[in-house]
């Protein structure tokens, strides 16, 4: 046979199907509450991993403020376009005169015309091309040779300098310009220079940019000096006849702005730790994690880090000294004019504050370390429970499983016992049938 066809009921006229699913049900509810368990822990192993990701964005933040060399944000600013400034490093205050007596700049020259830049030039002999102090190079140049064939010959030879065809919309010429600005790469073309010394055609020479800085020369082989002002990259964009003020000073908006990314990250942990595992009268989101002593540990470790006193021989020592302040709720909060105030009045105390010294720890330090100790991949607070939740859930689903056996067996077993049952009630209504007739029959 194909296969059998269960007929529960057909002999005793019951809903012997009903009657199992109803049996096995009511078998399966520790199997329920093993599954409800284990939806539980994975989304407890989950909410720690969220708190673990916002632990990460938490440390990044508040070691952009641990560092006193960087710490300290300055800003530049420039009175005119011909200079631009920029902070790119560690800056200082300062100001300076800027006067650009040139920018740099490549060479650059054009051949004699041809009607086409595939036209045979007629020409033969050797091209010399010189870079500065490096080596001289040869270029062959033939009578088939074409203005694209030469600069692609020139191309070819790597010597600093590369070549392509121009059309000034009636002939054609080669244009050869130097692959680098600044004097020491200037170019020399000797032999056969197929017109680039020529007048009108040579355009210009390699020069390194030259400026006057408080009456000090400096040169670049750019137009970007960096260098001469510290942390800070000069663009030149024109020759000046006056000088351009430069400027740079302390930004107390870029070092809020970090702070602010400080509190803003601190503010998503604490929210988020207080929804999982509660807060105050209001019940946690998951059931495993209510009251969580590790999760609860995280939050008093990292209050306790903002209210830490650092020494600096002023009245500037903690974070609510610079307006970052614990709100009842356990955030923080960041008053905009307190710390403006604190960062112009005294600057290195609040780098003390925030980041200490070369030898002492400031409250970032504090914090970072503290941060570290829970969120440390394979090893931190947060990583020890995730590994907890998830092998608890592992071994949930693997009694999960087995009870899903003992189920299907115990099902097994009713279909059995009912099909058996099933049997003998048919068997017993088929006599019972038969005496009825046999009485009606008078036999």
């Amino acid at each position: 046979m194909a296969g059998t066809i269960s007929m529960a009921g057909l002999g005793s006229g019951m809903d012997v199907a009903g009657m199992i699913d109803a049996l096995v049900k009511a078998k399966s509810t520790q199997q329920s509450a093993l599954k409800t368990r284990a939806a539980d822990t994975r989304a407890a192993s989950t909410a720690i991993s969220d708190i673990g990701s916002l632990l990460a964005k938490l440390k990044t933040s508040v070691d952009a403020l641990a560092d006193p060399t960087g710490l300290q944000t300055y800003s530049a600013s420039s009175s005119g376009t011909a200079v631009q400034a920029a902070v790119t490093g560690a800056a200082g205050a300062g100001r300076y005169a800027v006067n650009v007596k040139s920018l740099a700049q490549a060479y650059r020259a054009y051949s004699t015309p041809a009607a086409t830049a595939s036209t045979a030039l007629g020409q033969t002999g050797t091209m010399s091309i010189a870079v500065g102090s490096g080596t001289t190079g040869s270029i062959a140049i033939e009578k088939t040779d074409t203005l694209s064939s030469v600069a692609q010959k020139i191309n070819s030879a790597n010597l600093g300098v590369q070549a392509t065809t121009f059309y000034d919309g009636s002939q054609f010429r080669l244009q050869v310009s130097g692959v680098n600005m600044g004097t020491e790469n200037a170019v020399t073309v000797t032999g056969l220079d197929l017109g680039l010394n020529a007048a009108g055609n040579f355009k210009q020479q390699a020069q390194s940019a030259h400026v006057v800085i408080d009456d000090f020369d400096v040169y670049g082989n750019t137009n970007q000096i960096t260098g001469a002002v510290p942390g800070v990259t000069l663009t030149l964009t024109e020759v000046t006849t006056s000088p351009v003020n430069v400027e740079t000073k302390t930004d107390p908006n870029a070092l809020k702005t970090k702070a602010q990314a400080v509190v803003d990250a601190y503010n998503a942990v604490i929210k988020k730790v207080q929804a999982t595992a509660g807060y105050g009268s209001t019940k946690g989101t998951n059931a495993l994690l209510s009251a969580d002593s590790t999760l609860r540990s995280l939050s008093s470790k990292m209050s306790s880090a903002t209210m830490s006193v650092i020494s600096t021989g002023t009245n500037v020592t903690t974070l609510n000294s610079l307006g970052i302040s614990l709100t009842r709720d356990g955030q923080l909060t960041l008053d905009d004019a307190k710390f403006s105030a604190a960062v112009m009045a005294n600057p290195e105390a609040v780098t003390k504050v925030l980041a200490g010294t070369a030898s002492s720890d400031g409250i970032m330090d504090v914090m970072s370390n503290a941060v570290t100790a829970f969120s440390q991949t394979g090893t931190g607070l947060l990583a020890n429970k995730r590994t907890t939740l998830e092998a608890n859930a592992k071994s949930l689903d693997e009694r999960v499983t087995k009870e899903q056996d003992r189920l299907d067996n115990y099902r097994s077993t009713l279909e059995k016992q009912f099909a058996a049952m099933d049997s003998t009630v048919s068997s017993a209504n088929s006599t019972s049938a038969y005496l009825t007739a046999i009485s009606k029959s008078g036999g």
